[in-house]
């Protein structure tokens, strides 16, 4: 089977909810290679992927169709795939409204590689049991928790039986997995993002302190976002990419000067632009592009190790770019 190909299309009923007596057909793409002895564990789900439980099974490659009773309005399906040796190595879930009119697709992607059982300890494909012909050890004690891709300790989704470890947690309300900074609790930075899942983006955190919102501006006839609150790096390029902008690019004198001065002039003499050596292979713009001609880097830099991005100073003599961590926080400046 070749990778990112569908494993099998199942034709399902969905009772009178369905546009037509017709079947309705749903189909798992699985975008890593399948394991052997992989299982599909299928939820069904009320609303979005973080809805109730509707119904639960499982299902392999050649299983007969299955029939759905599913409630109008929305719906998720919620596919996880576990291999032969208890370990989730792809997910997915995709919500649709009921009634049907197309055929759906769940599309499982790669990122965790997670044993849900100690190593040997895995009977046809449950946690717990114990192979008869093999020296396992003791069986792991498998409890209800939630995925936890980023790793901060909190989860998200649909609860399953698995046994506590690196990809797993106990505790629910991760509203953003793919960053390991939120979580509930985290503390909330100005960022655009809603860092500690509370429902508010950049909300004060403290007495008397709030986040200071990106100002607008047109500069040598271009409109540029100028946003005084200091992120890392890649929380500033994040953070223009979700508006539909670019951490700025800055090729020339004229600009970087005007930009300078916007920023003093809102309490920011130092800020990051889209320029990043991450890996150490030289420095690139957030584009793709490699540094050109212009280089106005001072005090001796670029001297920090990577990886290590760029920002522009206006409070040092000579005025130029240094380089510093990427994880450090700094204002930032984004381009249309």
């Amino acid at each position: 089977m070749s990778v990112a190909r569908a494993i099998a299309p199942w034709a399902l009923v969905f009772a009178c909810a369905c546009t037509s007596d017709a079947p309705v057909r749903w189909t798992i793409v699985l975008e890593p290679p399948e394991r052997p002895g992989t299982r599909y564990e299928v939820d069904v789900l009320e609303g979005d992927c973080r809805g109730a439980i509707v119904q639960s099974f499982e299902v392999r490659r050649g299983d007969a169709p299955q029939s759905l009773v599913l409630p109008e309005g929305d719906v998720s399906l919620r596919v996880v795939a576990v291999d032969g040796d208890c370990r989730v190595y792809a997910s997915g879930c995709q919500t649709f409204s009921v009634p049907v009119r197309d055929a759906i697709e769940v599309r499982l992607r790669s990122g965790l590689d997670t044993a849900r059982c100690d190593p040997g300890v895995c009977v046809d494909g449950r946690c717990g049991g114990r192979d008869a012909g093999a020296d396992a050890g003791p069986a792991c004690e498998a409890g209800p928790r939630f995925v936890d891709e980023d790793g901060d300790g909190f989860g998200r989704g649909v609860p399953t039986e698995a046994c506590a470890g690196p990809g797993f947690a106990e505790v629910d309300g991760d509203c953003d997995d793919a960053r390991a900074g939120v979580f509930p609790g985290a503390t909330e930075r100005c960022n655009r993002r809603d860092d500690d899942c509370d429902d508010a983006i950049d909300e004060t955190r403290l007495p008397g302190e709030g986040c200071a919102p990106c100002e607008r501006r047109m500069l040598r006839g271009a409109p540029y976002l100028l946003c005084p609150n200091a992120v890392s790096w890649t929380e500033a390029r994040d953070s223009c990419a979700d508006s539909g902008r670019a951490l700025v690019k800055v090729e020339g004198p004229e600009l970087d000067q005007a930009l300078r001065d916007a920023m003093a002039s809102l309490a920011a003499p130092q800020f990051w632009i889209g320029l990043e050596d991450m890996d150490g292979v030289g420095f690139q713009w957030v584009d793709g592009d490699p540094l050109g001609a212009y280089q106005p880097f001072i005090l001796g830099d670029p001297d920090d190790m990577p990886p290590r991005c760029v920002r522009s100073v206006q409070d040092a003599d000579p005025q130029g770019w240094r380089d510093r961590r990427c994880s450090d926080p700094f204002p930032f400046v984004c381009e249309e």
